[in-house]
């Protein structure tokens, strides 16, 4: 507004005013009355557009008596800001908001982050010179309000200057715009390996975060041993991830896994921690010691013993034995089977797959006796070294024989002889290593526990060049060979 000082008699009764082919840009007052310098206020059009020279005719209060006639030129000031608004930012999406006061601004250093600041300068006003790590749009216009957006475009601190767009020369408004980066923050942490449960992982962040576990690795020769029951949180401090063990983990090897945080805001931030499974336990055994009484005069025969193990979370190892000399291992889903090789200790080692301790079981392989007497051991079998007596056939035949001993079947005694069938006789390495042996008495005939009908029954015959199975009436007196196996 600019204040003139206007005397007449009486005063205008209306004004005119001729444009200059411009818009129409300032306003005066309708009426003034006469006096000595009364105040004629001009006062401009914020919303001008094309400012142009006018002139200005005052009509006479009084008819017939003298007009007077001015001009009025385009003026100019310098800039000033009026306002800041739309900031792309607000506290409803993150920790604080794009903010502007005076000529200092603050964004956020993300994609899209931008505020509008409305700048009033008679003749408009404009961007000067090159803006610094920010983009300023709008403005440019000679209107005496424009404005200007202002977004961040990298993580530097920011500068741009503003001035008169027709006197550009005036004072210039300099900004300062600095950038606020997005932050997450957020521990690495154990958990204790369990088929269970869940843990609470800490985040704080300035426009909330999801979480996944990065690229979907879970460790070199590792499993899926966990899922997110929270993987979206807010912005703030304090806010909870939550994971769950998966009770499927004793078929897992856990290992240390990333998760990623990854900021809400486009552009923004991520965060890397790592989260270690620990404290694993060794599996449950059915069984820590057994002993296998295998070890006959000749040889050691391939006696087994069974256990069980309860798979721990992190699953099982390679399971070993320390002495395979002594003792051999095989596994069929959670039984052990353990073969006797020869007389000794054998740890068998059953690891957790993950953390390494390990349950053991000690298999002792001893001696194969027979009251006192060490056993022969042939064909999976353990053959006592004297006769348990003499006797006719019935079927109670193995009652002579001590605990874990027996009288064999006719099949047994067939597989004794090497795998003979019918009257068939054993080959002749086998009847010379019985023989050479002493296994067996020559001449000797031994019952089996089978019967052939109501009248015979089958025995084992050693005769002085043959050792075959055939039958006989039951009334019969034969010797008694208990076996093991």
């Amino acid at each position: 507004m600019q204040t003139l000082k206007l005397t007449s008699g009486a005063g205008y009764k209306s004004y005119s005013v001729a444009w200059g082919g411009g818009t129409q840009w300032f306003s005066l007052p309708a009426t003034v009355a006469g006096g000595t310098n009364v105040d004629l206020n001009v006062t401009a059009n914020t919303a001008n557009t094309n400012p142009k020279e006018a002139t200005v005719t005052l009509t006479n209060a009084v008819d017939g008596v003298a007009n007077a006639t001015f001009k009025v030129k385009v003026g100019a000031t310098a800039p000033k800001v009026t306002s800041y608004s739309n900031p792309s930012i607000t506290t409803a999406t993150a920790v604080s908001a794009n903010t502007g006061s005076g000529t200092t601004i603050e964004l956020w250093a993300i994609d899209n982050s931008s505020i509008q600041v409305t700048i009033d300068a008679i003749g408009g006003s404009c961007v000067s010179g090159t803006p610094s790590n920010v983009k300023v749009t709008g403005g440019n216009t000679t209107n005496q309000q424009n404005t200007f957006t202002i977004t961040s475009t990298n993580g530097n601190q920011g500068s741009f200057v503003i001035a008169n767009k027709v006197a550009p020369n005036l004072d210039k408004l300099t900004f300062t715009v600095k950038k606020k980066a997005d932050a997450i923050t957020a521990n690495n942490l154990s958990v204790t390996a369990a088929l269970s449960g869940t843990t609470n992982i800490s985040v704080n962040s300035s426009f909330g975060c999801t979480a996944s576990v990065l690229n979907n690795n879970w460790g070199s020769g590792g499993g899926e041993w966990f899922q997110f029951n929270t993987a979206d949180v807010n912005y703030g401090n304090n806010k909870t991830i939550q994971i769950k063990q998966l009770s499927t983990n004793n078929n897992t090897i856990m290992k240390p896994v990333t998760i990623r945080l990854t900021s809400k805001a486009s552009g923004g931030a991520t965060k890397d921690i790592t989260v270690t499974p620990t404290g694993f336990v060794a599996p449950t055994l059915s069984a820590t010691s057994g002993t296998l009484n295998a070890v006959a005069k000749n040889a050691t025969v391939a006696f087994t013993t069974t256990f069980t193990f309860t798979k721990p979370a992190g699953s099982i190892g390679t399971i070993s034995s320390s002495n395979p000399g002594v003792a051999t291992v095989s596994v069929s889903g959670t039984t052990v089977t353990v073969t006797a090789k020869g007389k000794g200790t054998a740890n068998i080692s059953v690891p957790n797959g993950t953390g390494g301790t390990a349950s053991t079981c000690k298999i002792t392989v001893a001696d194969a006796m027979y009251n006192g007497q060490q056993a022969w051991g042939y064909y999976g079998f353990l053959i006592a070294p004297v006769d348990a007596g003499s006797s006719s056939w019935n079927n109670n035949l193995s009652s002579m024989c001590p605990s874990g001993w027996y009288v064999p079947s006719a099949d047994e005694w067939h597989t004794i002889l090497g795998g003979t069938s019918g009257s068939n006789k054993a080959a002749d390495a086998v009847f010379q290593e019985y023989k050479g042996k002493g296994v067996f008495a020559l001449g000797t005939r031994y019952w089996s526990s089978t019967e052939r009908n109501s009248s015979n029954a089958y025995f084992m015959d050693f005769f002085s060049s043959y050792a075959s199975v055939l039958n006989i009436g039951k009334s019969n007196s034969r010797q008694v060979r208990c076996v093991s196996r």
